[in-house]
């Protein structure tokens, strides 16, 4: 690699500086955090060079004298952003793609921050007790149980029942604990030697929170204190969308599974390591994502992972689906459905699809500009309307009702996914040109009937006064 400079400490000719690099290299000269007090200009010798290769980064001098070196880190950050060096070049903090920010001091690395959660497009919630026990954790599992669900909600026809369950769990926890006892296999023991947090994980407080990041980069934090547990960045690939499976599927295990411009990659979600991966060219930019549950004959809940087309065209009324692995049967007698929302258009589109043929077909669409048409005619302003905010409902999977809702891609949801025809989501619409008009519509997720709708008008609209709704069954509440 061949550098042109002018040496101002010597001459204004300009001179070559050769280094040694690849030809998709990049050269960057750190900026200067402090400036020397005399203003003298700096010959080429006491220059310091970040050097970037698709699969090695150094910081170097023009001699050639290397300061720091990283062969893992360009693949793993992507390209070098901004490069920064204090006035002796002793300390040195470096700006990647992934927003990773690296602090090197006398060429050793010393911290990474992440910078990308800042800037958080999506979160998925891993819960560690969904992963298949081992023997002395499925002890511990089954000693303690009972207790997690002494606060649910009972009819009077259960609670005999209930009550003799009890008798007979507490003294199969008591017959437990001496057995381990006088086999030196208390439960102390068994949380000591590594399963320490299996009482948090079974009651739900221990939690992973896996973020989807602007940059595409997917960073996992804990629940109990916010440190980064793993960090996955391709710059080749850079995520579109993350999934988490709540069960094991079929194949018995949980993956988090990231969505590129062309592939699926499937990851731990203990430790972020691939697991595998599968090529598909432009899959990530075509279709969105949603995890189906699916009960084969007598076996559990499985997941399988569903792409959808993202741009259907008008005329286009039936199309097919695709599901990964190909090949997967979806079980159950009920079809499923979902809807897709343009957020900047206005539209809304709700499809069916057949399990057994993965037809899928549209059922209906709701454009809410064009809903507010006569309005616009008789005021003669635009009628262009957007969606601001999709609110859905959530019920537990523990509960007594089947999830509702369980991928909501996008900010505020782009793409719902629903089960049953009970399902009702609320769309909040403002016109472009008036944002201070704020209509509530709360819709059917199947048939598409609005079944109730409300306007406010002269909403104040400003970061100290946001528009927030909340839909929990039969009850939407706004505050604005």
């Amino acid at each position: 690699m061949d550098v042109q400079y002018v040496d101002a400490a010597g001459s204004d000719a300009f001179s070559t500086l050769k280094i040694e690099a690849d030809d998709d290299c990049h050269l960057q000269r750190p900026r200067e955090s402090e400036k020397d007090s005399t203003f003298a200009p700096k010959s080429i010798d006491k220059q310091l060079f970040v050097l970037w290769c698709p699969k090695y980064f150094a910081i170097t001098h023009e001699s050639g004298n290397v300061v720091y070196e990283n062969r893992a880190i360009s693949a793993k950050s992507g390209r070098l952003v901004k490069a920064f060096t204090n006035l002796d070049q002793t300390m040195q903090i470096l700006m990647f793609e992934d927003l990773s920010m690296h602090y090197i001091r006398d060429g050793f690395h010393q911290w990474t921050l992440e910078q990308s959660i800042t800037k958080i497009t999506k979160v998925e919630v891993f819960d560690k007790a969904s992963l298949p026990k081992n023997d002395d954790e499925d002890t511990v599992m089954r000693r303690l149980s009972y207790l997690r669900h002494m606060d649910e909600e009972l009819s009077f026809a259960d609670v005999p029942g209930k009550i003799m369950r009890r008798y007979w769990e507490n003294f199969q926890f008591f017959l437990h604990t001496i057995v381990s006892l006088l086999q030196n296999d208390d439960v102390a023991s068994i949380m000591k030697d590594g399963s320490a947090s299996i009482e948090g994980e079974m009651f739900g407080f221990t939690k992973t929170f896996i973020l989807l990041t602007e940059p595409g980069k997917i960073v996992a934090l804990s629940s109990m204190d916010g440190s980064v547990l793993w960090t996955y960045f391709d710059p080749q690939e850079k995520g579109l969308n993350v999934l988490v499976e709540a069960t094991g599927g079929f194949d018995n295990i949980v993956d988090v599974i990231v969505v590129s411009g062309g592939a699926l990659t499937y990851l731990d979600p203990l430790t972020g390591a691939i697991r595998q991966r599968h090529l598909h060219n432009g899959i990530g930019l075509e279709n969105d994502f949603m995890l189906v549950n699916s009960v084969p004959q007598g076996k559990a809940t499985g997941q399988v992972l569903m792409a959808v087309p993202r741009n259907i065209p008008d005329s286009d009324d039936e199309f097919s689906v695709r599901v990964f692995p190909a090949g997967v049967k979806l079980h159950g007698d009920q079809n499923l459905f979902y809807t897709q929302v343009n957020k900047q258009e206005g539209t809304m589109c709700g499809f069916q699809i057949n399990r057994d043929t993965l037809e899928a077909q549209r059922i209906w669409s709701i454009n809410f500009s064009a809903a507010n048409s006569k309005e616009a005619d008789k005021t003669g302003n635009d009628n262009h309307h957007i969606i601001e905010e999709v609110v859905t409902q959530y019920v537990s999977a523990s509960g007594k009702s089947p999830t509702i809702l369980p991928t909501i891609f996008g900010e505020e949801g782009v793409l719902l996914y629903k089960f049953f025809d009970a399902n009702f989501f609320a769309v909040m619409v403002s016109k472009a040109s008036n944002p201070g008009e704020v209509t509530f519509h709360v819709i059917n997720s199947v048939s598409g009937h609005i079944v109730h709708q409300f306007t406010e008008h002269h909403v104040q609209r400003s970061n100290k006064s946001k528009v927030t709704a909340v839909l929990s069954e039969n009850v939407l509440a706004v505050s604005f």
